[in-house]
């Protein structure tokens, strides 16, 4: 079953990197840039990661270790993908920013019901609105009627956890 995106952009076409053997070592010279192994490896294990784009019966969610974010911190946290990407499953949103507050907890909701989500881990920023993407997880985890582990962590405004 498809769910109609938002747009027509091939960009939000599902796709799921697990398990598969891309090269990661590309060395753009014309750039100057350094080759991806000396920049660190992405972790990323699916795409779209934008809830708002995401199909709750993506191949990726089932059996899935799931990473809620929100937006703000991979910018605030460096080491993003080797302390909390790799593995896992992302969903990233922002709690104040992001005008589909109930549509957002149906869908993950839906994505807690229609697959089998091992864990949940949040990372949240240190600032009061930032807390809600908390609150949207554990109404959807409510809704969903399933109990499942979840880890929460906040990050300062620095790229520290708190």
């Amino acid at each position: 079953m498809e769910e109609n995106l938002p747009c027509g952009c091939p960009g939000t076409m599902a796709k799921d990197f697990r398990n598969k053997s891309e090269t990661q070592n590309h060395n753009n010279v014309a750039s100057g840039l350094p080759s991806d192994h000396a920049q660190g490896k992405s972790q990323l294990q699916q795409w779209p990661v934008q809830l708002k784009l995401l199909n709750p019966l993506a191949p990726y969610f089932n059996d899935a270790d799931l990473l809620v974010c929100a937006d703000c911190v991979p910018f605030a946290f460096p080491n993003l993908h080797e302390r909390f990407l790799k593995g896992k499953t992302v969903v990233v949103f922002c709690p104040k920013l992001d005008a589909a507050n109930e549509a957002y907890i149906e869908k993950m909701a839906n994505i807690f019901t229609h697959n089998t989500i091992k864990s949940v881990t949040i990372l949240h920023m240190e600032v009061p609105c930032c807390f809600g993407t908390v609150k949207f997880v554990e109404e959807a985890l409510k809704r969903s009627g399933k109990n499942i582990l979840v880890k929460e962590y906040t990050i300062s405004i620095r790229g520290k956890i708190v």
